[in-house]
Formats: structure tokens, C-alpha cells, sequence
């Protein structure tokens, strides 16, 4: 697989920069920058769980968005598609220049401007409104389903996953399985219908960058877990990285504090429904459904924390509790995060 991967990128001109491609993988895709001919930077994503579907997947959704995102004023910025190798699972993408992934940008200056919230409801609005267009010519099959994200693991726990839990994810789905309403609306969840849009699928800070001098865009990265489906997902997934940051903040630094937290979330999901526009309105019920998809974010961030500590300490047990709140009553939620004043 070395030789092979070594032998693609002499063949496409392109020399690593920053680390051998065979460096050891910390997850299930590595990363490393790479320089052409002309001394350009690109990105060299690697999938070592599913690749070839990983990779061609999220490949052939940029290059299917860009023909959109090229329109005049569009808020939602896409990296360049370079190649696809589906063989050695690779993706090749234009590097983003001045970028800033905002998890860091509010860790480094601990702003919230709402500026930023506007621009990031434009840039979700807009994916959720343009991106119908493409399903006639695609057909509902064009974009899989994603593994991650779906409350389904929440539901259904198979024996197999059941056997391999540690003692605090054992404590973790006790708390979501002792609680009949929870489960029953995670399973309402599961059973909504799809509708006609295209969703990234992984909205998280880490996945949306800042450019230098472009205030009024956002660039979305790492399309792989692109998938058709509730819109109200992509902005309850939104949604919840802010309420993290303010019921269960890992710093300082990156702590909002409620009244902050509410004009935030106001501010997105207004700049969201102007977005969509007339044509494509918002269903009376899409801010619960949302609040609901934020508490299965929440859920899935406590897992993985779990997971990786096998310790499930007081701040994720309070955080848990308070997704399956949001999950039991998103009308008390929503009235807290977006209509009380």
C-alpha cells in the first residue's frame, strides 16, 4: 500500500510536505499536505476504515455542489476537488488558504460574534434549499446514509456492541435506556420522513472554517458523511456545539454563558429561514425537531468521550441528562434557547 500510495503521488507531480504517508494513523483518516509542481498546496485525505466508498463518496458531493456553489454571493465556501484514487481510498483537495477552523477561533479569542451565527445560517440555508435541486438527476441513492450522526446505536444496542462496552458506557445507555420517553422519541426520530435535501452530515466546529477576508462565507469541509435527510438535523447538530459551550464548556476560554448562548442560536436560525426563503419554508415543528437532533449531538459527544476514557465523570453525566431533556420536552428547550427573551 506504501509503494502504491508513494507511486500515485509522483504520478500526479505532487511531493509531501509535512510527514511520511505512512506515519502512524491516530483515526480512521490521516491527513497530510502535499505540493505540486507549481509549488501549490493541496491536502491528501486517506481513509483506512472504508475508503474507497469514504473518499469517492464525499469527492463526487463536493464536485456535485460546486456547480451551485459557484453562483454570485453564495455564503458556503467548498474546497477544490484535485483527484480521486477510490483504489488507495485518497482524496486530493485544494488547500484552503487563511483558513480557521472555529473551534480554535473561539478558543483563541473567545468571541461569538453574531455576525459569524448569521453567516453560518445563510451557509446552512442555502446547502438545504440549493441542494434539492440535485436530487431529480441523482436519484435518492446518490448519497448513502450515514453510520454516524443517526440515533439508531441509541436505540437499537446489539449484543455484540453491548459486550464490548466499558463500565461507563454501561452507565451511559442505562441512563438513555431507563428512560422510556427518550427512547420512544430517539425511534420518532428514526422514523421521519426524508425529505428532498442534502445534508453535510458532520457539522461540527472543527468542520467549518473562517477565511481571511472573506467575512460573509463559511467554508465546509469533510463531505463524507453527506447524506439526504431531515435539514433539521444539520442545524440541531449546529445547535448543539454552542450549547456545549455553554452547559458543559471544556475551558474557559470557550464558555458562553446563557443570555450569550440564546442570541447565538437566535441569530442562526433567523438568518437559517430567510435562506430558504418563501420556496422552501420552515415546518411549524422544524425548531423542536432540531432542539431534539441537538440532544442527539450531545449524546453522541459523550460517547465518544466515554469511549475513548472508559470514565464517565460528572460534566458528560449532567450533559447526558440534559440531552435527554432536550429529547422528553424540546418545547421547554426551544422557549429557553429561542423565544424567551
Amino acid at each position: 500500500m506504501h509503494e502504491n500510495l508513494i507511486a500515485y503521488l509522483a504520478s500526479c507531480g505532487l511531493e509531501s510536505e509535512n510527514q511520511s504517508p505512512d506515519a502512524p494513523v491516530p483515526s480512521r483518516n490521516q491527513t497530510f499536505l502535499v505540493r505540486d509542481g507549481k509549488g501549490k498546496r493541496l491536502l491528501v485525505k486517506r481513509s483506512h476504515i472504508d475508503g474507497p466508498i469514504a473518499m469517492t463518496h464525499e469527492g463526487q458531493t463536493i464536485i456535485q455542489l460546486a456547480s451551485l456553489a459557484s453562483e454570485p454571493n453564495c455564503p458556503l465556501i467548498l474546497p477544490e476537488v484535485h483527484s480521486i484514487e477510490p483504489r488507495l481510498g485518497l482524496l486530493v483537495l485544494g488547500w484552503l488558504d487563511g483558513g480557521e477552523a472555529l473551534n480554535y477561533y473561539h478558543w483563541r479569542t473567545g468571541r461569538y460574534p453574531l455576525a459569524l451565527g448569521m453567516t453560518l445560517g445563510r451557509a446552512l440555508g442555502w446547502l438545504h434549499r440549493e441542494s434539492r435541486a440535485l436530487r431529480p438527476s441523482l436519484g435518492p441513492q446518490a448519497f448513502v446514509e450515514g453510520r454516524f450522526g443517526n440515533p439508531r446505536p441509541f436505540v437499537y444496542l446489539t449484543l455484540d456492541n453491548y459486550a464490548r462496552l466499558s463500565q461507563a458506557g454501561l452507565r451511559f445507555f442505562e441512563m438513555i435506556h431507563s428512560d422510556d420517553n427518550a427512547l420512544y422519541e430517539l425511534y420518532r426520530l428514526l422514523q421521519y420522513p426524508t425529505e428532498l435535501t442534502l445534508l453535510h452530515g458532520d457539522v461540527k466546529l472543527p468542520n467549518l472554517l473562517r477565511l481571511r477576508g472573506r467575512k460573509n462565507q463559511i467554508a465546509f469541509v469533510d463531505w463524507e458523511m453527506a447524506r439526504w435527510g431531515d435539514p433539521a438535523r444539520d442545524v440541531g447538530a449546529l445547535f448543539a456545539q454552542y450549547i456545549r459551550a455553554w452547559l458543559a464548556p471544556q475551558t474557559q476560554r470557550e464558555k458562553l454563558d446563557q443570555a450569550g448562548v440564546c442570541q447565538f442560536l437566535r441569530v442562526v436560525l433567523n438568518s437559517y429561514r430567510r435562506q430558504r426563503g418563501s420556496a422552501y419554508p420552515l415546518e411549524r415543528d422544524f425548531r423542536y425537531r432540531a432542539i431534539r437532533w441537538a440532544g442527539v449531538s450531545l449524546l453522541y459527544y459523550v460517547f465518544g468521550a466515554i469511549h475513548n476514557t472508559e470514565y464517565l465523570d460528572e460534566r458528560h453525566s449532567s450533559l447526558t441528562q440534559q440531552a435527554i431533556g432536550m429529547l422528553n420536552d424540546p418545547y421547554r428547550w426551544a422557549w429557553i434557547l429561542l423565544e424567551a427573551a
